[in-house]
């Protein structure tokens, strides 16, 4: 189901979904089935969603039972997601959730059953593995990584190259460094553009 008013660049495969009004589909992007994408949504190019992850366990005799991998993708209102992002769908009967107004920078990966409530924003590259929660308004830096199941509090900045093995559960605070730490809250956004009269 695509709104008229959804733009869909040359070489995009768009399997059974439902893409909103506005949204804009750059060229060579893949949408797999299950996916919700929100309006005023920009997907550039290269970038995947709801292809197959990867999610196993070990049975008491030893043998790998892989998880299937049935669920979907929503991505809410106004989200930006920059080029060559896989975006993979949920296991079983769960979805892998973008909240509105978030932005996700060239090269990152999300796996599957992943939250991220609004108004993030992912630098370059960032790596999150299957089953984290992140909250509102958090800030991952380039190449940052987050371990399966964790849960980040709303407005944690995560240092470049951070690897976040731990949950953390303050809200406001920056954590940096491998395995991440806490560092201090946060006090200055640095990156945001100044108005210099």
């Amino acid at each position: 189901k695509i709104d008229p008013n959804v733009y869909i660049g040359p070489y995009s495969i768009i399997g059974k979904c439902i893409i909103n009004r506005g949204t804009n589909i750059h060229p060579h992007v893949v949408i797999y089935d299950n996916s919700v994408i929100g309006e005023n949504v920009t997907i550039e190019a290269g970038s995947y969603i709801g292809a197959t992850g990867v999610a196993w366990a070990w049975d008491k005799s030893g043998e790998r039972i892989i998880q299937p991998q049935i669920g979907g993708v929503k991505i809410g209102d106004d989200c930006f997601i920059g080029t060559n992002v896989t975006i993979v769908r949920g296991s079983v009967n769960e979805n892998v959730e973008i909240g509105h107004h978030t932005l996700i920078s060239h090269g990152t990966k999300i796996g599957h059953g992943v939250k991220i409530c609004p108004y993030c924003h992912f630098a370059n590259n960032v790596s999150i593995a299957g089953s984290v929660t992140i909250g509102e308004r958090c800030f991952l830096g380039s190449a940052a990584v987050v371990s399966s199941n964790i849960r980040l509090s709303e407005n944690i900045i995560v240092g470049a190259g951070a690897v976040v093995v731990n949950n953390f559960n303050e809200s406001g605070i920056v954590i940096t460094g491998v395995p991440a730490k806490k560092q201090g809250p946060v006090s200055v956004h640095k990156g945001v553009p100044v108005n210099k009269k």
